[in-house]
């Protein structure tokens, strides 16, 4: 038995023996493992609330995103909420992560105080903190069923911004333009036109493996950006590269179509002022990690590595 629920059961105990009326009933037990990284949770988790037949939302997002994170180099692991379907009551909480014992307090007093999700969705926490991670969790909570079904019987547009945080990469290349653009074009294939026939009729396990016996990434096709600006004698070496590859894309989309906004990737090439040969993108990750799906995020963290490597081979 855990210390802390111990420590609990003499107070009840205590309680009884003074004529008090305290009780075991209902109380809220946090869940603790100090592994590497650490493991916490708190209220029900997916499995207990489809036992007891108690619809939820859910909301995920992997620690790879937290500010906090980043700096202390510790990205492995998510957060987790579950938020009740029709209300904004927080019926749950898990972290796999760096000090997740201290981030699923804040969320235990909140549901102590039986605050909306929404109070932690909107306050202000510090930054950077781990618990700031909190205010990213809970905005991807989606609308209640209740708002959603007036929605569906009263059809109307909307739309909806969310701000994504984006790393951006810069790389000055240590070669010539024209020698760096041929690398580049050398070393990425063409994209095969039979890919697209491929998908239509494989299955997960087939694209799989085929994505693992081909390149890593095609080359989708090219735009000459520097003729946009070549009027007046104002003449620029730049390139836009659209690389990916369908087979990683379909990985992606099969969690969510969304993500297809970034399929393929797009890398600007040109040459600078000062004569230097310099890449600039969005670091695919980056990208990927406002779906909150480990599945998306984890594709997009090796699409860095992919990336990075054809991009600097290129650039000597």
């Amino acid at each position: 038995m855990f210390t802390h629920v111990s420590l609990d059961d003499y107070r009840v105990a205590k309680s009884g023996i003074m004529g008090g009326t305290r009780t075991t009933a209902g109380r809220m037990v946090p869940y603790c493992v100090f592994i590497e990284p650490e493991f916490a949770r708190v209220g029900l988790s997916e499995a207990e609330a489809r036992e007891q037949d108690i619809p939820y939302r859910l909301a995920t997002l992997p620690m790879d995103v937290v500010p906090r994170a980043r700096t202390l180099s510790e990205r492995k692991g998510f957060m987790k909420a579950l938020v009740a379907a029709d209300s904004d009551r927080i019926l749950g909480f898990a972290m796999l992560g760096a000090q997740a014992g201290e981030v699923m307090a804040v969320v235990q007093m909140a549901m102590l105080g039986e605050l909306p999700f929404t109070a932690l969705r909107d306050g202000i926490l510090s930054h950077p903190t781990l618990a700031e991670g909190l205010n990213m969790l809970f905005a991807k909570v989606r609308p209640a069923e209740n708002q959603s079904a007036r929605n569906a019987r009263a059809p109307k547009m909307s739309i909806g911004v969310e701000i994504v945080r984006v790393a951006h990469v810069t790389i000055a290349c240590g070669r010539p333009f024209e020698a760096v653009r041929d690398a580049l074009v050398k070393n990425i294939p063409a994209l095969d036109a039979q890919l697209t026939k491929i998908l239509k009729g494989a299955s997960a396990a087939e694209i799989e493996e085929r994505r693992a016996a081909g390149p890593k990434l095609w080359l989708f096709g090219t735009r000459d950006h520097g003729a946009l600006v070549a009027g007046e004698g104002h003449a620029k070496k730049a390139i836009q590269f659209e690389i990916g590859n369908p087979l990683t894309a379909e990985r992606m989309t099969r969690h969510h179509l969304a993500a297809g906004l970034y399929a393929p990737l797009r890398i600007v090439f040109y040459e600078d002022d000062q004569g230097r040969a310099v890449f600039e993108y969005d670091l695919p990750s980056s990208l990927f990690d406002q779906f909150g799906d480990e599945e998306i995020a984890k594709t997009g963290r090796e699409l860095d590595e992919e990336l990075k490597h054809v991009l600097i081979t290129a650039a000597g």
